[in-house]
C-alpha cells in the first residue's frame, strides 16, 4: 500500500482519528509521518514511541529527567544489531540478541508475558516424559498460589497429584 501523501513509498505508519463520531484512517511512510507528527502533537494523540521506549528503558513508565544520562549502546556480537535499534524497531536480530540484551528484554519479556521461559506446545509424538515434566512444573506453580492463598484443602489434593505424576516418571 503506498504512502497517502506522497504516492511514492510504502506506507508503514497507519493512523486511525476518531473525532466527533467520525473515523478518519491515514496510511503514512515514515518520513511523512514524522512530518505529520508535529501536527498531531497539537491533538493530544497518545505517542506509542515514547511508550514503549519508557518501558523498554525503565521497566514502568518514566518521565522526563532534568538532569544529563549516560547512555551506552550494545551491540550483538552476531548480528550487529544496536540496542537502540531494538528499541526503534521492537524486534531483535537473532538468537543471540536475546543473551546479549538479556538484562533489558528479560524484565520486559516477563511483564508481557507473564515469565521469561518458553513453554511452546508439544508434539504429539515426543517422549511422555517432557510431558509429565510440563504437567509437574505446572502442578507445583499451582500448588504455590493455592499455599500462598491459604487455601490448603485445594494444595493437599494438588500435592497428592503431584506424588501420582511423580510416580509416573
Amino acid at each position: 500500500m503506498k504512502c497517502e501523501n506522497c504516492n511514492v513509498r510504502e506506507a508503514v505508519v497507519h493512523i486511525t482519528k476518531i473525532v466527533n463520531g467520525e473515523k478518519q484512517a491515514f496510511n503514512l511512510c515514515e518520513p511523512c509521518a514524522n512530518k505529520l507528527e508535529g501536527l498531531l502533537e497539537d491533538d493530544h494523540l497518545f505517542d506509542f514511541h515514547k511508550f514503549f521506549s519508557g518501558l523498554l528503558d525503565s521497566g514502568g513508565f518514566s518521565f522526563p529527567s532534568s538532569q544529563p544520562q549516560r547512555t551506552y549502546d550494545l551491540v550483538c556480537p552476531l548480528c550487529k544489531i544496536r540496542y537502540s535499534t531494538f528499541k526503534q524497531t521492537g524486534k531483535v536480530g537473532c538468537n543471540q540478541c536475546y543473551e546479549t540484551f538479556g538484562k533489558q528484554l528479560n524484565p520486559l519479556i516477563r511483564r508481557i508475558h507473564g515469565s521469561d521461559k518458553h513453554t511452546g506446545k508439544i508434539p504429539h509424538n515426543v517422549d511422555s516424559k517432557i510431558k509429565i515434566k510440563r504437567d509437574l512444573e505446572e502442578l507445583n506453580k499451582r500448588l504455590k498460589k493455592a499455599i500462598e492463598n491459604e487455601e490448603y484443602e485445594l494444595a493437599a489434593k494438588i500435592r497428592d497429584e503431584l506424588k501420582a505424576k511423580n510416580q509416573e516418571l
